[in-house]
């Protein structure tokens, strides 16, 4: 798994896998998810993230893997 943030264009992309993207849907208004010639999930997309969390917040994203 794989997070970035771009701040040129205000996304953050959370990519599952390495998966070549088939097809995209945005089920609500900044959210796309994108999908797998399989119907798999490859990728989320929050455009326009600093809305929802601020810049502050983006800086201070942590995974903690150990309780996945």
């Amino acid at each position: 798994m794989r997070i970035a943030y771009d701040p040129q264009t205000d996304a953050l992309s959370m990519a599952i896998s390495q998966q070549t993207v088939a097809r995209s849907m945005e089920p609500a208004s900044g959210v796309i998810l994108n999908f797998g010639a399989e119907g798999t999930l490859v990728s989320v997309d929050l455009m326009g993230v600093t809305r929802w969390l601020g810049r502050e917040a983006i800086a201070r994203i942590v995974i903690d893997l150990s309780r996945l």
